[in-house]
């Protein structure tokens, strides 16, 4: 049985309750400068981490298919199907809704697009992965690997910034099944996977000053741009400032996952981020529509500045947390296939 590395569940605890503050009402343009550069690279970085794959190319595949591809259809379709009887907005037609779900072209019904695009990245992942393990892992073996992956990242990125959204029917500079950001995962796959083999040098031989002084750079940057007359959304100064804050933020990340000490709630969600992935959408409309018509006043008040909307927000993301605890249990005890497991595993993992 593989034993569970906590500071990533707890890594993985931090980027969810992120990206569930993301899709409420109260996130603010101010609240996501912070999380920006992390919340969801900070999940491939962690997948990275935890591979160790030793299976012939089929079998990685199939293996995948039940991990990731199973948990995106089956959540996809309970989404869509739910939506259809019980949506607090309008919604499209069950046949565009699928339609969609199966071109997974970003921002077109893609509640589950993370899983699908995590399956995406995995397939170069594993090829330029099997290539370097089949070397002595080197230094200069290292280096190819991560200034491979790097530009393969950039062009995806480059790509992103320069494809006219026009030419596509859908109208967004998108590729079905998010092929437009394969590499960029990938890039944090090939990340996670190499800070495994330093994580000894990262624990003994980096002092607390400098991890200290890695969570102070990434504010730093993330103040910059408001203080600073510099554009970063465009041209050369993005890809710079993207990646180093990227890096700086990922690095603090690790440094404050590590200095957590973790207990049964946060672990608990740390490792069951598939099913809050998939369910809290939901979830979270039933629970903002509840608080608009017990506490419209609290609501209200909440939107009407920054600080209000972070703090209200951040409390709403914990107690949604707790909410989904009861699905989490339910889908793990009963409903495994959900997430392509067979029921005696479910049971053992419960």
């Amino acid at each position: 049985m593989k034993k569970r590395v906590y500071w990533v569940d707890v890594v993985k605890y931090i980027c969810m309750m992120l990206v569930m503050y993301s899709h409420t009402d109260f996130d603010t343009h101010t609240a996501k400068g912070f999380y920006y550069y992390f919340y969801l690279f900070g999940f491939f970085f962690a997948s990275g981490y935890v591979y160790k794959n030793k299976d012939s190319f089929d079998v990685f595949v199939v293996k995948k298919l039940k991990s990731l591809m199973i948990p995106w259809f089956t959540f996809g379709i309970f989404n869509i199907a739910l939506g259809q009887v019980m949506s607090f907005g309008s919604h499209s037609s069950l046949v565009d809704e699928l339609k969609y779900m199966f071109l997974q072209v970003r921002g077109l019904n893609d509640k589950m697009w993370f899983l699908a695009a995590l399956f995406v990245a995995f397939i170069p992942f594993y090829f330029i992965i099997k290539r370097y393990e089949a070397t002595k892992k080197d230094a200069s073996a290292t280096f190819i690997l991560i200034g491979f992956s790097f530009a393969l990242s950039l062009i995806s990125r480059i790509y992103t910034q320069l494809m006219n959204p026009e030419f596509f029917p859908w109208k967004t500079n998108g590729l079905p099944w998010h092929l437009e950001y394969m590499f960029v995962a990938m890039f944090w796959l090939v990340m996670g996977y190499l800070f495994r083999q330093w994580e000894e040098n990262y624990d003994k031989k980096i002092d607390v000053k400098v991890k200290v002084l890695s969570v102070c750079l990434y504010m730093a940057l993330v103040v910059l741009p408001y203080v600073v007359d510099i554009d970063v959304t465009r041209g050369l100064t993005l890809y710079i400032y993207s990646y180093v804050a990227e890096f700086v933020a990922i690095f603090a990340l690790i440094y404050v996952s590590k200095l957590i000490k973790p207990n049964k709630y946060l672990l608990y969600i740390g490792q069951n981020t598939l099913i809050c992935f998939g369910i809290h959408g939901k979830t979270f409309s039933v629970m903002q529509k509840i608080m608009q018509k017990l506490a419209p006043d609290i609501y209200i008040w909440a939107l009407s500045a920054d600080w209000k909307a972070i703090v209200v927000g951040a409390l709403f993301t914990v107690v949604l947390s707790i909410v989904l605890i009861v699905p989490i249990y339910i889908i793990n005890r009963w409903f495994p296939f959900m997430l392509g497991k067979p029921m005696k595993a479910a049971k053992n993992n419960k």
